[in-house]
């Protein structure tokens, strides 16, 4: 379901050179809800070595969004009102980065590498902004209320859920309304994902199960079932799945299909009572690569299925080349000044980006393609 080409955005980098060890795992902590206490939590990708990352300036927390190249993390708030910019690096508070959403919940970088912000408060519309916290408007008209999960599809259509009327709303690239996706067989869904065969994976809250849709909207099967109250997901490199337990305080790990694998992150000993947000962080956060004395070529990776080949560099670069990990050329094109290879299309594994100058120097990186 990913879709290729290029596009005309500053989307960078989502897993470069990525590892087993080079992640973590971070929690948001509902709490009791409406009511303290509040935390985001912070653990190795083991799921080991926990800590308090923010307690403070917390109301409800819905979601975290790391802006690695201000090496900032953004948290939304139903409560107050606001999403709150935080150090990436302690958690200290920075500032507001935007205070129009009416209860803000789920944030996501969109194909246009833009912020995209649901609301669970007021008209439901989806809100969008620049990354520095310029707001752009209302992105659709058509509210979804009680939004809190969000996803596109290969076509760049945009999937809103909405928790009290169990139903998943569609919207096309440019926001116009294109009517309910389903509006049945659901019961208060949450986060919504779509999987690299392009069907559509929904924690069902209610029910504590994961449903799995097609492009049609029909249902396919259970994929897993006895994670009550389940809320947040997180893909991990190997293909599995972590998903937050909000009734017992757990993260759990799955296979694709399905299966348990394991209780990654307990309740304790940090007091875990209600994970609702489950996000990784890359640890890699700039790479540069020597091009000539002087001259660098810098990728900087943000969440999604983008390689920005950046812009640093004097000497003038003639091709673009992507090749899989058995050596096969998968991807060739002229650089025409900015250039973002769009990863959707492509099977997860690693590639190695190779750069071709005029000169003849070339420069090459490995990276990991990982849909989100």
């Amino acid at each position: 379901m990913k879709k290729t080409n290029l596009l005309p955005a500053l989307i960078l980098a989502p897993f470069l050179s990525f590892s087993q060890s080079d992640y973590e795992i971070y929690i948001s902590d509902a709490g009791n809800f409406s009511n303290p206490p509040w935390q985001i939590l912070k653990y190795d990708q083991n799921g080991e070595n926990g800590e308090v990352f923010i307690s403070e300036n917390l109301a409800w927390p819905q979601d975290i969004l790391f802006l690695e190249e201000q090496n900032q993390v953004l948290i939304s708030n139903l409560n107050s009102d606001l999403i709150n910019i935080h150090d990436a690096d302690n958690g200290d508070l920075i500032g507001a980065f935007g205070t129009e959403a009416d209860g803000p919940t789920r944030m996501a970088f969109g194909p246009d590498g833009l912020i995209y912000v649901l609301q669970w408060d007021g008209n439901g519309t989806v809100l969008r902004y620049e990354t520095d916290g310029t707001y752009l408007g209302e992105f659709t008209q058509v509210g979804v209320p009680r939004s809190i999960g969000l996803d596109w599809d290969n076509q760049g259509n945009l999937y809103v859920a909405s928790y009290n009327q169990s139903s998943i709303r569609v919207f096309d690239e440019n926001g116009n309304d294109n009517g309910l996706f389903i509006s049945t067989g659901l019961n208060g869904p949450t986060n919504i994902w779509f999987n690299a065969d392009g069907e559509l994976l929904i924690n069902n809250y209610n029910t504590g199960q994961v449903l799995k849709f097609d492009l049609s909207g029909n249902f396919v099967e259970t994929v897993l079932s006895g994670i009550p109250w389940n809320e947040g997901i997180a893909e991990i490199p190997n293909g599995d799945y972590l998903i937050g337990g909000g009734q017992t305080g757990v993260v759990n790990q799955y296979n694709p299909d399905g299966t348990f694998v394991q209780e990654l992150i307990s309740s304790e000993p940090l007091s875990l009572l209600t994970p609702n947000v489950v996000v990784l962080r890359n640890l890699i956060s700039v790479s540069t690569i020597d091009v000539h004395p002087g001259e660098n070529l810098i990728i900087a990776p943000i969440p999604g299925d983008y390689f920005k080949i950046s812009s640093e560099v004097k000497s003038e670069i003639q091709v673009i080349e992507v090749l899989n990990a058995t050596g096969k050329l998968v991807s060739k094109h002229d650089f025409l000044g900015l250039e973002i290879w769009d990863a959707r299309d492509f099977p997860e594994g690693q590639y190695t980006i190779s750069i071709l100058f005029k000169d003849g120097v070339s420069v090459s990186r490995k990276v990991i393609v990982q849909h989100k």
